[in-house]
């Protein structure tokens, strides 16, 4: 599986506590690279472009280095954050990040000659 490089946080209008993070041109079986993130208490993600039959998933992790064991993580209901066509087209494809995990990062799973997915994440310091 690649591994898109994360490219550097932008502050978000400036306001000095919030930073988008975005991964740009994931394609078929493609990871984003992971963000180190532990101090930033409130994350929302949102997913948009041609999914041309892939899935999305948002996984973390707290393991130190190069993660072995990602879980999915989840939305505040309990739900995993997994974006497909359905919740695309349904515009449900913002979703607030429920666990605070050192690391985070999307995965796109299948897919085809279409799949082009960005992925933006705003995290919010204390």
């Amino acid at each position: 599986m690649a591994t898109k490089v994360l490219p550097v946080a932008l502050p978000a209008e400036d306001i000095s506590k919030m930073r988008i993070h975005a991964w740009t041109g994931l394609l078929v079986d493609e990871s984003g690279e992971w963000l180190v993130a532990p101090v930033n208490s409130d994350r929302s993600v949102h997913v948009l472009g041609t999914l041309g039959g892939a899935s999305v998933r948002i996984v973390g992790s707290n393991e130190v280095g190069t993660p072995s064991a990602p879980n999915i993580l989840s939305d505040p209901l309990g739900n995993d954050l997994v974006f497909d066509a359905a919740k695309l087209s349904s515009l449900k494809a913002v979703e607030q990040v429920l666990e605070h995990t050192v690391q985070i990062r999307p995965e796109v799973v299948g897919g085809d000659g279409t799949t082009s997915v960005t992925v933006i994440l705003l995290v919010v310091r204390p």
